[in-house]
């Protein structure tokens, strides 16, 4: 097994616009057997590192697989854990018209042994200190001091899955239940046996669809986005959280055409930031591009805090 990283890649804006918008990263199996891939992605935010990119996938005996990630991110940084040493893994920067960046430029023999760390989120706000009890009085054993004062409840959690009707199950008008699209021509419900990930049906977006859901938030609290997803024709797709109101960006997934899976499901999440103290809610996209081949097919669709 191996785990290396590209360690932390700086891209801070140069006149105002940052040289690397889009991470492209190519993996090779030179194996004689399947490997399993995870790739984690990290961007920077004050003296944290935040997981905005994981995405977990199979190669086949020879396979090469790209994929595009967005990274127009002051700072970000790339891990890959494979089954097999027998896998060479390079990266590179691409700027806003599709050039390559050299100084994000990362050859295999550049990648770094990825030593074991724990990744700790931010220390919570220390409670209030109850009042100090009356001394006891003086023998043997003190008197126990009267109790302190109780702090305040703090604000309750959120739990659970959020999104309703994330396995496409069920449908009106072609349109999955819970869910809603500006382009209803363009979503339909699929429920070919040998393309379903699970359950009896998946949804399926033509080139140029969208499909949005928006589920309740609370501020503060960081979300998880997960869905399974493929395409015969390798669609290009992006896959976006917004936080209302304001539509303030919260994690994107983009994938381009041609770098989609073909010939199975893969799983793609994203870790939003933290919901704005305004937010009350949160929208949920995906967006097939208008110049896809085929379909995209999407199932098992998942949105809670972590």
């Amino acid at each position: 097994m191996a785990e290396l990283t590209t360690g932390l890649i700086d891209n801070d804006p140069i006149s105002g616009i940052r040289e690397t918008t889009i991470f492209t990263v190519k993996v090779s199996n030179d194996d004689t057997v399947e490997v399993i891939v995870q790739i984690i992605g990290y961007f920077t935010s004050g003296t944290a590192k935040i997981i905005y990119v994981q995405e977990v996938f199979v190669l086949a005996a020879g396979e090469v697989a790209t994929r595009n990630y967005f990274a127009n991110l002051d700072a970000f940084e790339f891990q890959f854990t494979t089954s097999s040493n027998a896998v060479e893994i390079s990266a590179w920067g691409k700027d806003i018209a599709g050039n390559l960046v050299a100084a994000h430029r990362v050859l295999p023999a550049e990648l770094d042994p990825l030593s074991t760390e724990v990744i700790s989120g931010a220390t919570g706000a220390a409670g209030a200190t109850g009042a100090t009890g009356a001394a006891g009085a003086a023998g043997a054993t003190g008197a126990t001091g009267a109790t302190g004062a109780i702090g305040p409840t703090g604000s309750v959690g959120q739990s659970g899955e959020l999104v309703t009707n994330g396995g496409m199950e069920t449908f009106t008008d072609g349109v999955p239940n819970g869910w809603s699209t500006t382009t209803p021509g363009l979503v339909a419900q699929n429920t070919d046996g040998g393309t379903i990930y699970s359950g009896d049906s998946t949804v399926s977006i033509a080139a140029g669809g969208t499909l949005s859901q928006t589920v309740l938030v609370l501020p503060g609290l960081f979300y998880t986005l997960g869905f399974n997803a493929m395409s015969f024709g390798s669609a290009g797709f992006t896959a976006t959280v917004t936080f209302n109101p304001g539509a303030i960006p919260g994690a994107a997934i983009a994938i381009l055409n041609g770098n989609s899976s073909v010939s199975a499901y893969s799983y793609y999440s994203v870790i939003t930031s933290a919901a704005p103290i305004s937010a009350v809610s949160a929208t949920i996209t995906f967006t097939v591009d208008a110049a896809a081949s085929s379909p995209l097919l999407v199932d098992a669709v998942s949105f809670g805090t972590q």
